[in-house]
């Protein structure tokens, strides 16, 4: 599928999650209020949904949430990779784990969208060097703010993860609204 195909599912999965959220029926409505930030990350001017997507391969997804703003996605298509190449991206100990790992492949890809949904959660995407944080336990903290990682099982051919802001408030005991809409082709 094409870049461009992508983006277009991309934007359509968004209309149809905020059709549901917000009960609007106008995608006019909808691209009126999405605007960019410095680091070039879409969000709506009003800041009452969170949103962000992400396309790999043949699957389209998109991630949106009423209760949490800062929120990201990413999925990857499995395929041989040689990590090796993305080694000065990592951290020591990451690279080790990965290298010594059963299937440092499925490893590398485990650790790609872990970082990569936390630098779209935090807003400033490649900006931050994902050597610059590490995840333990499916948390870390990014210039001061604290994120949650969450795996999302979509197809055996992908890995998927989530990542959003912790709010100073949170209740733990409740779950955060979350939608996740994806198109496989």
């Amino acid at each position: 599928m094409k870049r461009s195909q992508q983006f277009i599912i991309g934007r359509k999965l968004l209309y149809e999650g905020i059709r549901q959220i917000k009960e609007v029926n106008n995608s006019y409505y909808i691209r009126e209020n999405i605007k960019v930030t410095s680091y070039n990350k879409p969000y709506f001017k009003n800041k009452e949904v969170g949103f962000n997507i992400s396309h790999s391969n043949d699957i389209v997804v998109c991630l949106m949430s009423d209760t949490l703003y800062n929120i990201g996605i990413d999925i990857e298509f499995i395929k041989n990779i040689n990590y090796e190449d993305f080694e000065k991206h990592m951290l020591d100990e990451e690279y080790k784990e990965i290298k010594n790992s059963s299937n440092s492949n499925i490893a590398f890809y485990e650790y790609w969208t872990k970082k990569e949904s936390v630098v779209k959660a935090s807003g400033e995407g490649i900006y931050i060097p994902f050597n610059s944080f590490r995840i333990s336990n499916n948390c870390t903290s990014v210039n001061n703010k604290d994120f949650l990682i969450r795996k999302i099982e979509l197809s055996e051919n992908y890995i998927c993860h989530l990542a959003y802001k912790i709010k100073k408030s949170i209740d733990l005991s409740k779950e955060e609204k979350i939608i996740i809409r994806k198109v496989d082709f």
